[in-house]
C-alpha cells in the first residue's frame, strides 16, 4: 500500500508474512530536557530516536513552563515566568503513520531577586586640566556593570545640556560621546538592568576651549642706554579670549626689566584656562659701545705625549659690561693637538654689539719621557769552547714622541760570554736625549756528562763522576 505525505513525499508499506514493511514515525528523543530558573532564556531541542526531527512535534498532555514553546520542529525555547515541575508528552507524526510520543519532566527553579542597581562610570579622555578644561575634543565612556548573579545591564540612557546638546539610549553595557562644541557641557547618564532596576542620575560635565587667547600687536621699542648694565623698558600688551576673560598673560623678559644693550627679543604669551598659548615678539634695542674683557690661563708647559705632541685643554673668558655671554674663541682651541716647541693662543671675544678685543697666552710642549726598553729574559747558555758561548738576543725600546730611539745593549748581542754570569746594559736614548736603561743576564755554564771517564777538560766534571 502506498500514499502521498503532507509533505508531497510517498511512503508505501505493507505485510510480507514476516512483519510490517515500511516505518511509522520513530518516536521523540527521550533525553530529558535540563532543569532551569525563572527568568533565565532556555533553549532544549528535540530529535526523533533516529537522531534527527522526523515528522511534527507537538505537546499533546500536561502543560509547558509559563513563556515556554515547542516550535514544529522541535525547539523548546523561551524564559519561564513562573517555577514548578512540569510534566507533558511531547507526540511526533508525519501524516501517514501511527503517531509516537514520549513523556518528560521540566523543573524551573525560583530565581534569585535582583534589588541592586547597576553602577556606571564615566571616564573623560583625554582628561581634564588641572583646572577642569580641556583643549581638544573630548571622548566621554560610559561604562555600566552589574551586580554580581545580578540580571545584567539592559541598557544606558544619556542627556547633553549646555554648550552641545542631545542624547540616546543604548542597549549596551557601554558607550562612547564624542564632545566637540566649546564651552560646557553637561552629560546626565543612568543605567538599568534587566531586572528593572535603575541607578539614579549621574553627571559628568566637560569644559571645552580649543581657541587660543588673541594677543594684541606690540611696537618695537628702541632705548638709549643710561649705564652699563643697558637701559630699562616697558611696554604693554592687550588679550582677549573667546571664554576666559582674564588669560595669563606673561612678557620674557618683563616690562619694566633693564634691556642689556644690543636687540632683545621679547615673547609675549598668552595662556587661557584651558591650557591653549598663543605667542607675539617685539624687540627692544639698546647701544653697546664697551669690549669685553678676557681672562686667560697663565703659560703654559706639558709634557709630550706623542710624536705629534700633547693635547692640551684650557679655560678662556670674558666678561662684558653690557653683554652677559660675549662669544669667545681661542685659536688653536682647546682640546687641540699642540706641537713640540712654543705656540701662541690668541683668544678673542665679541659682545652682542660687535665689539671685539684680544689676548694671548702661550702652550709650550716639551719631551721629557725617556724611551721604554724591552729586554729578553735572563739567559742561560751551555759553554762551547773554553771561551765560554755566543749569545744572540734581540732589545729594543719605544718612546711616546720619537719612533725610532737608539738602543745599545753591553756587551752587544753576537758577543762571546765567558764562563759565569754577565749583566748586559741597555741603553736607550730618544731625539730629545732622554736616556734610560734596562739589564739582563747571561749566564754560560758547563753540564758534566752522566758517568764518563773521559777528559773533557770541563772543571770539576771528574769530581761530579767520583761522588757519584
Amino acid at each position: 500500500t502506498c500514499g502521498v505525505k503532507t509533505d508531497g513525499t510517498v511512503a508505501c508499506w505493507g505485510d510480507n508474512g514476516f512483519g510490517q514493511l515500511g516505518a511509522a514515525p520513530a518516536t521523540p528523543s527521550p533525553a530529558p530536557p535540563s532543569p532551569t530558573q525563572v527568568n533565565a532564556a532556555y533553549s532544549h531541542m528535540f530529535t526523533s530516536s533516529a537522531g534527527s526531527p522526523a515528522g511534527s512535534f507537538a505537546v499533546t498532555q500536561g502543560s509547558l513552563p509559563p513563556d515556554l514553546s515547542l516550535s514544529s520542529a522541535g525547539s523548546l525555547t523561551g524564559t519561564p515566568t513562573a517555577a514548578g515541575t512540569f510534566t507533558f508528552t511531547v507526540t511526533i507524526s508525519d501524516g501517514l503513520f501511527p503517531d509516537a510520543n514520549a513523556a518528560f519532566t521540566l523543573q524551573v527553579l525560583e530565581a534569585t531577586a535582583d534589588t541592586i542597581p547597576p553602577t556606571t562610570v564615566a571616564t573623560a579622555t583625554p582628561a581634564a586640566n588641572g583646572a577642569g578644561w580641556n583643549n581638544a575634543n573630548v571622548t566621554v565612556t560610559l561604562v555600566a556593570t552589574d551586580n554580581v548573579g545580578g540580571s545584567g545591564v539592559r541598557s544606558i540612557t544619556y542627556v547633553l545640556t549646555g554648550a552641545q546638546t542631545g542624547g540616546g539610549s543604548v542597549a549596551a553595557s557601554t558607550t562612547s560621546i564624542l564632545i566637540t562644541a566649546e564651552g560646557t557641557t553637561a552629560i546626565t547618564f543612568h543605567a538599568q538592568d534587566n531586572a528593572g532596576n535603575g541607578e539614579a542620575d549621574k553627571t559628568v560635565t566637560i569644559r571645552l576651549d580649543k581657541t587660543a587667547p588673541v594677543i594684541g600687536a606690540v611696537s618695537n621699542v628702541t632705548a638709549e642706554a643710561t649705564s652699563a648694565a643697558g637701559a630699562v623698558a616697558t611696554f604693554t600688551t592687550a588679550t582677549t579670549d573667546n571664554l576666559d576673560p582674564a588669560p595669563v598673560v606673561t612678557a620674557n623678559p618683563a616690562s619694566g626689566s633693564t634691556f642689556q644693550i644690543g636687540t632683545t627679543t621679547v615673547t609675549v604669551m598668552a595662556t587661557d584656562v584651558a591650557g591653549n598659548s598663543s605667542t607675539n615678539t617685539f624687540t627692544v634695542t639698546v647701544r653697546d659701545t664697551t669690549p669685553p674683557v678676557i681672562t686667560v690661563p697663565a703659560n703654559m708647559t706639558l709634557k709630550a705625549t706623542s710624536a705629534a705632541g700633547a693635547v692640551a685643554t684650557f679655560t678662556v673668558s670674558a666678561t662684558d659690561a653690557v653683554d652677559p655671554a660675549p662669544v669667545v674663541t681661542a685659536s688653536p682651541a682647546s682640546g687641540s693637538t699642540f706641537a713640540l716647541g712654543v705656540t701662541t693662543v690668541t683668544v678673542t671675544a665679541k659682545d652682542a654689539s660687535g665689539n671685539t678685543s684680544t689676548k694671548t697666552f702661550t702652550v709650550t710642549v716639551k719631551d721629557t719621557t725617556p724611551p721604554v726598553i724591552t729586554v729578553p729574559a735572563n739567559l742561560t747558555l751551555e759553554a762551547r769552547s773554553a771561551a765560554g758561548a755566543v749569545a744572540t738576543f734581540t732589545v729594543s725600546a719605544t718612546d711616546a714622541v720619537d719612533p725610532a730611539p737608539v738602543v745599545t745593549a753591553s756587551p752587544a748581542s753576537g758577543n762571546t760570554f765567558a764562563l759565569g754570569t754577565t749583566t748586559v746594559t741597555v741603553t736607550a736614548k730618544d731625539a730629545s736625549g732622554n736616556t734610560s736603561t734596562k739589564t739582563f743576564t747571561v749566564t754560560v755554564r758547563v753540564t758534566c756528562p752522566g758517568h764518563d771517564d773521559r777528559d773533557d777538560d770541563r772543571e770539576g766534571c771528574h769530581q761530579h763522576q767520583d761522588d757519584d
